[in-house]
């Protein structure tokens, strides 16, 4: 058991060497700061994109509450009859369906 441990870290050791080898010699230093740079700044990006969008969702849960306490408050007045325009709506709803039955009675 032990033997095939070491014989696995020693072709590890040994590959692992070869590719840092292989990198210093084709690898550009500057090329790959800008890679890291890039993927910094990436990293940054994400991070504010993720915040604006938590500050986004928070505001509009903010917004949306007192607009259905106001739409439930405005229904429960209109039907307590507190609501001037919903009373003249239902004023000239009536008349008007009466107007059209007393027509209609007069054609037949």
């Amino acid at each position: 058991m032990k033997r095939e441990i070491a014989e696995t870290l020693v072709g590890t050791h040994n590959h692992v060497k070869v590719i840092y080898h292989l990198l210093d010699e084709t690898i550009d230093p500057s090329f790959g700061r800008g890679v890291s740079l890039f993927n910094k700044a990436c990293k940054t990006l994400e991070q504010t994109v993720q915040l604006e969008r938590i500050d986004f969702e928070s505001a509009y849960k903010a917004t949306q509450v007192p607009l259905r306490n106001y739409s439930a408050q405005r229904y429960a007045d209109s039907i307590a009859g507190e609501d001037s325009g919903f009373i003249r709506r239902t004023q000239i709803r009536i008349s008007s369906s009466r107007q059209i039955v007393g027509r209609a009675q007069k054609i037949h």
